[in-house]
């Protein structure tokens, strides 16, 4: 069972899977119709491109987390095949993308190739404090910006797109502190890098209350679901600041809010 969890965390199949169910989240928030093969298309291609962004900088020898290092060295052959299982699964269900949305999918996959060390020693990380900014842009304009074609209320757009920023970046937050590390010793910014510990974790709490404050319906599922993930989110960062949580179990947690802020789909009416 460990080991089936190991594979599952670091071979970026777990945060596949969640961007694919939030994906879906927005979409029935946006009241949009969307295909099974835009949904097994996005799976795919968002195992390749954070694959991409660690085994290519890992493969070049730059130094990534020892977890991520010790999967790409033992695991080889399930990764390749996890790869070419899914490139095809992208290649065969490209064909449901329209002309917009292929565009939208590669100003994505341009920020992606710069965020990276992939192709030059030039990485967007290197920019001081827009670490966790570039990645909710990112998230939150392949969540909602992907529909435009088929919103009217370009308002309810433009909301949607906000409320999916502010949790993706509160969790990037969160996860860049327990990042202080390894960006330290790379000499990249960020808030985490730049703040005291104790400070930067109670500030990112209070809003990440805020913003399920801000999620909260008078429903038994909405009061749940925000009750769990605030209770989550403190459990996770506290365990962090005290060292007592492997990066592993830690981004399960954090990258699971996502999962779990998904669920409200079935609180939409």
């Amino acid at each position: 069972m460990k080991l089936f969890y190991n594979l599952f965390i670091y071979s970026n199949l777990y945060i596949s899977l969640v961007f694919t169910f939030l994906w879906i989240y927005y979409a029935f928030k946006l009241d949009v119709n969307i295909s099974l093969f835009t949904s097994v298309f996005f799976l795919s291609s968002t195992f390749i491109s954070y694959n991409i962004l660690r085994y290519i900088p890992f493969r070049k020898g730059y130094e990534i987390k020892k977890e991520l290092a010790s999967f790409y060295k033992n695991f080889k052959s399930y990764f390749f095949i996890l790869m070419f299982l899914f490139l095809g699964l992208a290649i065969f269900c490209v064909h449901s993308l329209s002309l917009t949305q292929f565009l939208i999918l590669s100003c994505a996959s341009f920020t992606l190739v710069f965020y990276e060390r992939v192709i030059s020693q030039f990485h967007l990380r290197k920019i001081p404090y827009t670490k966790p900014f570039i990645i909710s842009f990112t998230w939150a304009t392949l969540c909602t910006f992907f529909h435009i074609e088929d919103i009217q209320n370009l308002s309810n757009l433009f909301v949607n797109f906000l409320d999916c920023f502010a949790l993706i970046l509160l969790l990037c937050l969160a996860l860049d502190y327990r990042d202080i590390k390894e960006d330290s010793s790379h000499h990249i910014q960020t808030l985490a890098t730049e703040s005291n510990p104790k400070k930067y974790l109670k500030t990112i709490a209070i809003f990440f209350f805020i913003y399920q404050c801000l999620n909260l319906k008078m429903t038994l599922l909405s009061l749940t679901l925000s009750s769990v993930s605030i209770l989550i989110f403190l459990f996770a960062i506290r365990q962090a600041y005290n060292k007592k949580i492997s990066y592993g179990k830690y981004i399960f947690l954090i990258d699971g809010l996502i999962f779990i802020h998904a669920l409200r789909v079935f609180d939409l009416g």
